[in-house]
């Protein structure tokens, strides 16, 4: 199966392609992501299967099958529980990821919609667990690669705007009051659950 995650796709990308071209002309080893792929992440769940493994060293006696069913039922409410369309604000350029290959992202202000949004998914997550076997699920999702970064108090919500294939400072850009609109949230790769 491939990685779940919830986002929302970036509405108008203009201002962001003339960020990611100040970019390229300043620092030569940069690589912009494709204006279809710009989206905030408002939460990873991961890869199923892995997840799957993990909780099977907690809860060795639950079928692979049931995790599924429980996943499906655990993710389907939140189509319709995550904000239809959000404004954020840019904050400052961030540098993410592996710093031998950073990510460069605009940092945007967390706004009370997201934190809502992201509230909502981890407490489902926790209760997810909990109805699984998994005993402490705030430890579980911590402990976790994929669930830890997205649970973690210092996520920055970000919009990803490519890769270095080599580290070097970003230049400073004034992002100013630059708003940014997002589509409605989805989950993408919800669909193979349903299939799997």
């Amino acid at each position: 199966m491939k990685r779940i995650w919830i986002e929302q796709k970036v509405k108008d990308t203009d201002e962001i392609l003339e960020v990611q071209k100040i970019l390229i002309n300043s620092i030569p080893v940069f690589r912009t992501y494709d204006k279809d792929k710009l989206h905030l992440t408002v939460f990873n769940i991961g890869i199923p299967d892995n997840l799957y493994e993990e909780i099977d060293k907690i809860v060795p006696n639950l079928s692979y099958e049931n995790y599924i069913d429980m996943l499906f039922a655990l993710l389907k409410p939140f189509v319709e529980l995550l904000p239809r369309e959000t404004v954020l604000k840019a904050d400052s350029l961030v540098l993410l990821g592996n710093p031998k290959t950073p990510k460069i992202g605009i940092k945007l202000i967390k706004s009370s919609t997201l934190k809502r949004a992201r509230e909502r998914v981890i407490y489902g997550l926790e209760h997810f667990l909990l109805q699984l076997g998994v005993t402490d699920p705030q430890a579980f999702i911590l402990n976790n690669k994929n669930l830890g970064k997205s649970y973690n108090k210092d996520y920055i919500p970000h919009i990803t705007l490519g890769t270095m294939l080599v580290p070097e400072d970003p230049p400073k850009i004034c992002l100013g009051e630059k708003l940014f609109h997002f589509e409605p949230s989805y989950i993408v790769n919800f669909d193979q659950l349903k299939l799997g």
